[in-house]
């Protein structure tokens, strides 16, 4: 921060080139690319959590990338502090911020006024895991006005249902992920994990992950993964060839043999503005 004879306070911040939202949208990430990721974000809210501040607004759109693959926290516009300095003690909180796909159940309850902070984080941390994976929401909000959701509250007729409860989630996710995200989505806020906890997941305890260490040293040797990094503007391009190709083999398709109207496929991302501040969604 400097300070000018005009007090002004100018803030400089670092040059991040990539936007998450993009790289998870171009489709490229594989499970350990995934993962790493998602172990960066984990460690970058228990670092809030443990100064006593939740964000509240997590998501994809709220992430940037550096050209090493170090991921960045965005926008604490929403940010709480939930520990007090002088004593310690929770201070809960009020009101509904962030996105609806991202927002943790209890939010929409009518009963449920004030809250701790941190579980709300963690649901979000879970939902982004799952956009990184399959490049689309589970559902458009907790509401069980939404079938999928509905579906994911009910109970099981028997442990092979899957079309019932967490595993019709979870069954598309990588099966180490399995243990720690359910747990991180349990509909109960009291016994959803913490970021701790997470974080003490043999799964996780596992990823490699790329980071700095305490000298500022950039520690990536991770074998399992490179990080495909793409600009928006070279997404963009991407994308305008995917359809060109898409017209092209449409064309090469005799019309009187195949009249089947164009569905966008569920593992691409649009960019139709909602209600959000982001003005971005994931297909659902």
């Amino acid at each position: 921060m400097i300070d000018n004879p005009n007090k002004t306070s100018i803030i400089i911040l670092e040059y991040v080139p990539y936007d998450f939202f993009n790289l998870v949208m171009a489709n490229q990430m594989n499970k350990y690319e995934s993962a790493c990721f998602f172990k960066q974000l984990c460690h970058a809210i228990q670092y809030m959590h443990s100064m006593g501040i939740a964000h509240r607004d997590l998501k994809l759109d709220n992430c940037v990338v550096t050209s090493q693959g170090i991921l960045k926290l965005l926008d604490l516009g929403s940010a709480v502090i939930f520990k007090s300095e002088e004593n310690g003690e929770l201070q809960k909180c009020v009101g509904i911020v962030g996105s609806d796909p991202y927002l943790s159940p209890e939010l929409l309850r009518p009963s449920y006024r004030t809250y701790d902070p941190r579980p709300v984080d963690v649901w979000a941390l879970a939902i982004m895991y799952y956009c990184m994976i399959l490049s689309k929401f589970p559902w458009k909000a907790p509401r069980k006005s939404f079938n999928s959701f509905r579906l994911f509250c009910e109970d099981p007729e028997d442990e092979d249902d899957v079309s019932k409860g967490p595993l019709r989630l979870l069954r598309a996710l990588p099966s180490e992920s399995h243990g720690v995200i359910s747990q991180m989505m349990d509909l109960n806020p009291v016994k959803r994990i913490s970021v701790d906890h997470v974080l003490q997941d043999k799964w996780m305890k596992s990823i490699p992950e790329c980071h700095y260490n305490s000298q500022g040293i950039l520690i990536n040797d991770c074998e399992d993964h490179t990080h495909h990094l793409i600009t928006e503007e070279e997404l963009q391009r991407q994308l305008e060839d995917q359809e060109l190709q898409r017209q092209q083999q449409n064309n090469n398709i005799p019309q009187q043999q195949f009249n089947i109207p164009s569905f966008q496929h569920e593992s691409e991302l649009n960019r139709n503005h909602s209600r959000h501040k982001s003005g971005r969604k994931l297909s659902l």
